[in-house]
């Protein structure tokens, strides 16, 4: 330290217990120094350096385990001044820490140790690969971190401890100890102590990186111990690397030799020129004479073809020895090809085989194509089309594994490709051969082909007979194809026929029916495809205006009309390349139709009579000269007819029926003239009325066109029924009906029927009065009754009454009043009468009334005239009704209410404070009388007010209740309790006990010297006791046992507090604690819990702690090969039940006792075992395993940055040693490397170039961990 601190003698190391104080200080002394000599690489450069171990050396046992542990340190100063990545070194100091847990929680441990002592130096820019490795013996987890190195001491004085030494003394807190760390330097962390991002530490203490800047550094490294997952502690180095500018090493080289070039051979010579010394090695196995010690040796002839290994070693025989390798090939290459064909249609691929040869130590590998028509390829044996025809020349250049090349052309002819062509056509469906004229281009000839027929099918033009069905889709498809095609395929055209439609022709309906009563028959045609239409028939008539035209009318003669039928032709004209096309009609001629009226001309007017008619067309309608109706109507055949007034005034009618359904016929008539007579008479007068109960009616009839008459009724008629002006009296069913019918009968004559008339009487109804109830009640303190009379018929009414009172207005008035007299007041009854006046014919009705009179109702309150303040007075009342209710000119309340006769009235605050209330009973119930009532006038005493109040207490504690009533009038000299549990109490300030947790309303009634109470009510909560009671399983020594809280507590209060003693004198606070026991054996542990207001309960229950398992194993062997099986060996000890093996490779695991195992992956792997006893307790150990692999390289990569065989290295490992050599065909040496793995190997570059494709040479010389030397040689394709 700054090259002058000398060791301490001795040291001070301080021990702190795990709340800081002081323990103990440990003077250790100074035993040895030793000077070391750590391995330096002369070649680099040979510096004065001396490293020196001091050793102290002492046991210390006067440490007892402890919870917490102990935090151990020691400090001293003096770091150097030229420290590049610190403030102030100088004055920084040092510091040397570590911990010891509790072990009475971790029965054994021991920390570890670190391995390898940091180089004394390192080059700027140069790779540092440090396992910065430490070892554990209990097999505990390391984890590696980088620090930031603790302060010590300031240079002044040199050796110091402890409190000694205030400018770093430690913060403790528990298990943690706080330091002061160095003030790192701009740019420079714990994380990046070199600067550039240029060191770095993985979780297994490989250190890595290459520092950039030359200087003096402070470097950290924390190694953390862990068991199961549980940190135990953790130790530190703060160590300083120092970092120099490193000469160049010399590097041997040899020039590329090209393998196509002629012997003799000249090797080139590009080591660095400072080496001092060459020997040369040409590689023949033939020759002792192959070798030379000069830098540039002379040219050399190899007997064969190869390959030779030229080796170059510069200052040989030195530790700075350098060796460059190079391959020497001789080899040949002849370029050549066939193709399937020498000449080949147009678009047609042909096929190009390789045929080119090597000499026997080389092989083609690339081909470089060129079809002569601009297409290249570089496949060895492409296909390739030709777009056009003609000649082509095709060139194949070479290139063999050793970059030798050779080229070879051959001429490939082109053939155009045949043409076929022929033009679509039409033709007609009804005339359908059609007419082809095909040619062909580039072949000697042609050939038709279809589903119909040919003329010639091997004749370019030609005739084609389609098949009927081909005709019938509207359309077909011939081909044309070419033949004497030469090389090429043949050609094929298609020709597409279109069928055109065939003419139509139309006529109309093929059959048409016309009467003989027409002139002319009117035609109208169609046609299709055609252009015109020309017409024919069988008839002997004329066609208007002439046969040519579609539309066209024919005019029959004499002998068309005496045939059933004629025939009519529409044939077709204009029809092209088409058939013309013909369609008929036939005309049948129909009858004229026949109508005869058949009947009587002669019937009775005012009546209908039946009509009916011969028609050959089987309807008609008829019709009328007259105002008569046909019924049911006039489209029947047989109907009957209704004369009108006009027609029975006239006396005569004349009926029409013209046939209908007359087909194509002109309908026809027929007529009959018909008489009509007048028939009998009878009137017998207007309809009248008579009243109900006076219903005689005098009648008056008349008969005429006839002899005689006679009425015709239910009742009498005086003095007969047959003289026309009789008396009727209507029976009492006619009269009860409202009505009477009474029909007067002229008799029949030999034409017309009897006639009869009617005659209604109506009997309107007779007076009604209605005086309302039958019998009504009255009141006598009433000043009048109400009356309403309502009747019917009569013009109006009038009352009249059996005593000696009056009616108001008058006693014709319909709306009265009755105001009784003296004696109807003295008496208990009086009759009233009404009667109708005016009748109108009828006679006079009347109605009665029975009017009641009862006496008044008395009321009288009997309730005392004064009572208490603020208690509510009982109430009482005689009253003759029996009901009532009661109303107050003060504020307060009546209970249950104030319909009761005898209720409680409450006083209210404002009736308390004017001293008295005044009372009013009214009565109901009253019936026909008015409501009487009576007023009590009741003074209000001040009386006692009540009130308490209690303690908030727990079930089974005593609650305090005190009382705070205050005196009216008089002084309180009772007081009445009731808790609400049934017990009750008449102290002033009484105590209670409450046994389980409820609300309990509690009353208290106060009574003082006047007599006067109160009363109040409280509801109080008695808070439940907490069930103490917690969840604890067996735990094992070491391992935390957890305490579960399961306490319950009712009625919403919760727990807060918690008092925890363990049984080995520990105690918690904490709800749910976690306690390590010192000792395996049995704890009583106690539980006190409080809730939030106060309440508390105990529960003691026991745990017991076992003792653990102890596990380790032993393997057969700790260095391994790759898919090499290995065997591990439990020693475990403790009743061990179950094992589980982890064996560190993210895959696999096992659970029998002794298990074997093959790793897959070369790697140092963590295996974990972990044992189980019977009790469920678990003990881990871990140890490492190294697998390597031997070495293995690849024969060719792709370094394009895809990710995927993107460099060339040395597959396997780890080696303890490894060299990697690349050599270009010149024989120079383009990459070197002593460092494994894929991120080391060779990207394809040199100096950042990119290198050609081609073979490269490689030299690696490995030496695996099991001490096997390998030396390994060969080509390398570099491909892209």
């Amino acid at each position: 330290m700054a090259g002058q601190a000398a060791f301490d003698d001795p040291a001070i190391v301080e021990v702190l217990n795990s709340s800081g104080g002081d323990v103990m200080n440990i003077s250790i002394p100074f035993v040895s120094a030793t000077v070391l000599d750590p391995f330096v690489d002369t070649c680099v450069t040979k510096p004065n350096l001396c490293v020196e171990e001091g050793i102290y050396t002492k046991v210390v046992n006067n440490l007892p385990p402890r919870t917490g542990g102990y935090h151990i340190f020691y400090q001293r100063c003096c770091r150097n001044a030229s420290i590049n990545n610190i403030n102030n070194p100088d004055q920084a100091g040092e510091t040397f820490y570590t911990y010891i847990p509790n072990n009475a929680s971790i029965l054994t441990n021991s920390s570890p140790q670190f391995v390898n002592f940091p180089p004394i130096f390192v080059c700027r820019n140069e790779p540092i690969q440090f396992p910065h490795l430490a070892s554990d013996k209990d097999g505990d987890s390391l984890v590696y971190s980088f620090y930031s190195p603790y302060l010590g001491c300031a240079n002044t004085p040199q050796q110091v401890a402890g409190p000694d030494c205030p400018q770093n003394y430690p913060t403790i807190s528990g298990t943690t100890a706080s330091f002061n760390s160095v003030t790192w330097s701009g740019g420079y962390n714990a994380s990046n102590p070199m600067g550039g991002g240029g060191l770095t530490i993985d979780a297994n203490g490989f250190l890595d990186g290459i520092p950039p800047d030359a200087g003096q550094y402070v470097v950290g490294v924390k190694c953390t111990e862990y068991r199961n997952g549980v940190r135990l502690g953790y130790i530190v180095r703060d160590f300083q690397f120092n970092v120099v500018d490193c000469p160049p090493l010399a590097k041997a080289d040899i020039g590329p030799v090209d393998p196509c070039s002629s012997q003799p051979v000249t090797l080139i010579n590009l080591s660095d020129t400072f080496a001092q010394g060459y020997q040369w090695d040409f590689g023949d196995p033939t020759s002792t004479t192959d070798v030379s010690s000069v830098r540039n040796p002379p040219a050399y002839t190899y007997p064969g073809l190869g390959p030779y290994t030229a080796r170059l070693i510069i200052q040989p025989g030195t530790a700075c020895a350098d060796t460059a390798y190079e391959t020497i090939n001789f080899g040949t290459v002849s370029a050549d090809f066939t193709s399937t064909v020498d000449s080949a249609c147009v678009g047609v691929p042909i096929q190009f085989n390789d045929n080119s040869t090597t000499s026997p130590n080389d092989s083609i590998v690339m081909w470089d194509w060129d079809f002569g028509d601009g297409g290249t390829d570089n496949i060895q044996n492409p296909y390739h089309l030709y777009a056009d025809s003609g000649s082509y020349t095709v060139s194949l250049i070479a290139t063999s594994g050793f970059g030798c090349q050779d080229t070879v052309t051959k001429v490939i002819y082109a053939q155009p490709y045949p043409i076929a062509n022929g033009a679509d056509t039409n033709a007609c469906s009804n005339n359908a051969d059609t007419w082809l004229n095909g040619t062909i281009m580039f072949a000697t000839g042609g050939m038709w082909s279809g589903a119909g027929t040919f003329n010639t099918s091997t004749s370019l033009p030609t005739t084609y007979t389609p098949t009927p069905a081909e005709i019938s889709n509207g359309s077909t498809d011939v081909f044309l194809i070419s033949t004497g095609n030469g090389l090429c395929p043949a050609d094929t055209d298609t020709v597409h026929i279109t069928f055109t439609p065939s003419p139509i022709a139309d006529a109309g309906d093929d059959t048409m029916a016309v009467c003989k009563d027409t002139s002319m028959i009117c035609l109208s045609g169609l046609v299709g495809v055609a252009t015109g239409g020309h017409w024919t028939t069988t008839g002997s008539g004329t066609f208007n205006p002439d046969p040519d035209s579609l539309t066209v009318c024919y005019i029959p003669d004499s002998a068309d009309l005496a045939l059933d039928s004629i025939m009519f032709y529409l044939t077709t004209t204009g029809n092209g390349d088409c058939n013309p096309a013909v369609d008929s009609m036939r005309v049948r001629y129909i009858n004229i139709p026949v109508v005869e009226i058949i009947g009587s001309d002669t019937t009775c007017a005012g009546i209908e009579f039946p009509v009916s008619v011969n028609i050959s067309t089987g309807s008609g309608l008829w019709s009328t000269l007259g105002d008569g109706v046909f019924k049911p109507n006039a489209g029947v055949n047989n109907p009957d007819y209704w004369p009108g007034p006009g027609d029975n005034a006239n006396g005569f009618v004349t009926l029409v029926f013209t046939s209908d359904n007359n087909g194509l016929c002109k309908a026809v008539t027929d007529s009959m003239y018909i008489t009509l007579v007048s028939g009998p008479d009878a009137y017998a007068g207007a309809d009248t009325s008579s009243c109900s109960n006076n219903a005689d009616v005098q009648l008056t009839g008349t008969v005429i066109n006839t002899t005689g008459g006679f009425w015709n009724g239910s009742g009498l008629f005086s003095p007969s029924n047959t003289i026309m002006n009789p008396v009727y009296s209507p029976t009492s069913t006619e009269i009860t009906n409202g009505f009477a019918d009474v029909i007067l009968i002229a008799p029949s004559t030999i034409y017309c029927p009897a006639d009869t008339d009617s005659i209604r009487i109506n009997f309107t109804p007779a007076p009604t009065v209605d005086a309302g109830p039958d019998s009504m009640v009255a009141c006598k303190d009433t000043s009048g009754i109400d009356f309403f009379a309502t009747f019917s018929v009569a013009g109006g009414v009038q009352w009249l009454t059996s005593g000696d009172g009056t009616f108001d207005p008058n006693d014709s008035a319909v709306f009265v009043k009755y105001i009784p007299g003296t004696n109807d007041l003295n008496g208990n009854s009086v009759w009233l009468y009404v009667m109708t006046t005016h009748n109108d014919g009828c006679l006079s009705v009347s109605d009665s009334v029975y009017l009641e009179l009862l006496d008044k109702p008395v009321v009288n309150i009997t309730s005392a005239d004064s009572s208490c303040e603020g208690v509510c007075i009982p109430l009482a009342v005689n009253t003759t009704t029996g009901s009532g209710y009661w109303t107050t000119a003060g504020t307060g309340s009546f209970v249950p209410n104030n319909t009761v006769n005898n209720p409680f009235y409450c006083p209210s605050a404002a009736d308390d404070g004017l001293g008295f209330v005044e009372l009013i009973f009214h009565s109901s119930d009253n019936g026909y009388c008015r409501s009487v009532m009576d007023t009590a006038h009741i003074v209000l005493i001040q009386g006692p007010t009540a009130d308490f109040t209690s303690n908030e207490a727990c079930e089974k504690d005593t609650s305090f209740f005190t009382d705070l009533s205050t005196n009216g009038l008089g002084n309180i000299t009772d007081w009445s309790w009731n808790f609400g549990d049934s017990y009750t109490s008449t102290q002033q300030n009484p105590t209670h006990t409450y046994e389980v947790q409820s609300t309990y309303n509690v009353i208290l009634i106060t009574t003082d010297s006047k007599g006067c109470k109160d009363t109040i009510s409280k509801d109080i909560y008695i808070h439940p006791l907490p069930q103490g009671d917690f969840i604890v399983s067996p735990g094992c020594l070491g391992e935390p046992v957890t305490f579960i809280d399961t306490t319950l507590v009712m009625g919403g209060d919760s727990v807060v507090a918690w008092y925890w003693q363990f049984g080995d004198g520990d105690t918690s606070s904490l709800r749910d604690p976690i306690h390590v026991y010192p000792t395996n054996g049995g704890y009583p542990v106690e539980l006190i819990v409080t809730t939030n207001v106060g309440c508390k309960d105990t529960v003691t229950s026991s745990v017991t702690v076992l003792a653990p398992p102890h596990a380790d194993f032993q393997t057969d062997k700790t260095l391994l090969k790759g898919s090499e099986s290995i065997q591990f060996t439990d020693l475990s000890t403790g009743g061990i039940v179950s094992w589980f093996w982890d064996f560190g490779d993210s895959t696999g695991t096992s659970s029998v006792q002794n298990p074997s195992y093959n790793y897959d992956e070369i790697g140092v792997y963590s295996v974990t075992l972990i044992v189980t006893d019977a009790n469920g307790c678990k003990d881990t150990i871990i140890k490492t395993l190294e697998v390597f692999m031997p070495p293995a390289i690849p024969n060719a990569f792709t370094p394009n940055n895809n990710g995927v065989n993107d460099k060339f290295y040395i597959r396997g490992g780890p080696f303890k040693s490894h060299e990697l050599r690349i050599y270009n065909n010149w024989g120079e040496l383009i990459f070197l490397t002593t460092m494994q793995g894929k991120e080391n190997g060779w990207d394809g570059t040199r100096d950042g170039i990119e290198q050609p494709m081609g073979v490269y040479v490689y030299i690696a010389e490995v030496v695996s961990e099991d001490g096997q030397r390998y030396e390994l040689k060969g080509d390398l394709t570099l491909l892209r």
